[in-house]
């Protein structure tokens, strides 16, 4: 007999996750799914849904926009919720699968005992790190607006994948080629599902403003830490270039690493010299492939036209 995927609803959801916590386990989930599929909409209201001992959910206090208030907040709460909206950009930070990553990492596996809540959004589950994965304990996929796929780990001692994605993937991959509607039940961790629908009007309101507020600040704060950055490589790169070393084709070499075009970064420098009250500018320290600066070079020139050479 075909197995079937279990229909329940969002209250029976939060009572299960509130359970868990009750029995002092951990209760980290990560929901998945395309931009407007309602990842965020799911996950509000399974919140709304946690029962005691979790504390009552309240939006303002829960949801993070930043790595620092995911981790904070992970620190600092017992028994409490966390909501990291729009995980894959926790702080808007192009490293995040580099360094963010781990930060979490480390903050989820050094408070598992705290008897938090964790929900994460992102947009692939697995496009997270391999140790994520591992602490995660439901994987909610949000296919389309309105449908949530349950699934939990395969319990086995020796799997080093306890999300079966390889053999997943092949599953899908066979209804997809064969242009059949998703079979969500031959997942092999797929275990429920449930319908939800929209927020209510004032619910939706206070949290799109919320994101709204909360996410301009961070993007602020990241924007300002871009620009400290930024003002610190030029500042390093006008103290190698004033040692009177550096060629043109060491300088775009260098800009070009950082993506930086070379109007840009000469303007910079240029800026920065005449903050320091030096009175020259990027021509007159770079030289060319003869080893001679811009203004070197253009006396060098003079004096080979007025010998007729």
């Amino acid at each position: 007999m075909a197995k079937k995927l279990k229909k329940i609803t969002l209250k029976q959801l939060g009572e299960l996750i509130s359970k868990r916590v009750e029995n002092h386990y951990d209760a980290i989930a990560f929901a998945e799914g395309a931009r407007g599929n309602g990842k965020s909409t799911f996950i509000g209201k399974v919140c709304f849904r946690l029962k005691p001992p979790l504390k009552k959910f309240r939006m303002k206090r829960d949801i993070a926009f930043s790595r620092e208030d995911v981790v904070k907040q992970l620190s600092k709460k017992e028994k409490g919720i966390v909501w990291a909206d729009e995980l894959v950009n926790v702080a808007y930070n192009r490293d995040f699968y580099e360094s963010g990553q781990k930060v979490l990492l480390k903050a989820l596996n050094m408070y598992r005992d705290s008897g938090n809540v964790f929900f994460g959004c992102i947009p692939r589950f697995v496009d997270l790190d391999a140790q994520l994965q591992r602490l995660c304990r439901m994987r909610i996929v949000i296919p389309k607006r309105g449908l949530a796929i349950i699934h939990e780990p395969v319990h086995s001692i020796y799997t080093k994948d306890p999300w079966d994605i390889k053999t997943n993937m092949k599953i899908e991959a066979n209804w997809t080629l064969k242009n059949k509607k998703p079979q969500w039940h031959k997942l092999t961790t797929a275990k429920a599902y449930v319908r939800f629908g929209k927020f209510a009007p004032l619910t939706e309101e206070k949290y799109k403003r919320l994101k709204k507020e909360k996410r301009g600040r961070v993007m602020e704060e990241y924007s300002m830490r871009d620009d400290l950055k930024e003002k610190s490589f030029y500042e390093s790169l006008v103290e190698e270039i004033i040692k009177g070393d550096m060629t043109k084709e060491m300088f775009h070499t260098v800009i070009r690493v950082k993506g930086i075009k070379a109007p840009t970064a000469k303007k910079a420098v240029n800026n920065i010299l005449a903050e320091r009250g030096d009175k020259h500018r990027w021509g007159h320290y770079i030289k060319d492939a003869r080893g001679m600066t811009e203004k070197e070079g253009q006396v060098h020139s003079t004096k080979e036209g007025v010998l007729g050479f």
